[in-house]
């Protein structure tokens, strides 16, 4: 397969190349990049990672994720909002890592909007115990809370990005650069500034 960025595009040309290639992680479930591992904060002890789907790319620069409201995750980031993701392609061998703010949103219009998409399959949510919890057997795992709970369960993480990097592993030379979304800009108003930087 293709290398995703070419040494001759140029930076709105990789920029695109680069949320083309995220809209394709939502859209085809086999992509690399339907699974990122997200990083957050978690207090004086080392930093918490986990896999999570990726389900909509919103331009001009939010990612939504799913979670359950009760996970440790939530608890993280009602502390400490700033977070971090990490894509990688190994066909294509390209990472892009993403730095940005994450808003909860529980029992809302936009959780609203996206709780029809799990409605049929909604065990990730209604575990009877939250994620994380101890338990005696994997069995119990398999016990569920009655499905009215769902919609207070289901929480949608908005994660409005700051800036992101892309890394191409490309012969003879990497290519790397660097996107920044301005301080207080309005949304949709202006395409990230980017640069160049060394691998």
């Amino acid at each position: 397969m293709a290398q995703l960025i070419e040494a001759h595009q140029n930076l709105e040309q990789i920029h695109q190349s680069c949320w083309h290639e995220l809209q394709r992680g939502v859209h085809q479930r086999k992509h690399p990049f339907r699974f990122t591992v997200l990083a957050t904060y978690n207090g004086p002890q080392a930093p918490a990672q986990r896999s999570i789907v990726l389900r909509k790319v919103q331009s001009p620069n939010t990612l939504l994720f799913y979670t359950d409201a009760r996970s440790q995750k939530v608890q993280q980031l009602q502390q400490q909002a700033q977070a971090s993701v990490l894509f990688w392609h190994p066909a294509r061998k390209v990472q892009i890592t993403a730095t940005g703010t994450i808003t909860l949103h529980q029992q809302n219009a936009l959780s609203q909007e996206h709780l029809p998409r799990v409605q049929q399959q909604p065990a990730d949510y209604l575990g009877h115990l939250p994620p994380g919890s101890q338990l005696h057997a994997p069995e119990q795992a398999q016990q569920l809370e009655a499905q009215q709970h769902l919609a207070q369960n289901f929480t949608v993480l908005a994660m409005q990005l700051q800036a992101y990097e892309v890394l191409q592993l490309a012969h003879p030379r990497h290519i790397r650069a660097r996107f920044t979304w301005p301080q207080g800009q309005e949304p949709g108003s202006t395409a990230p500034q980017g640069q160049f930087i060394m691998p």
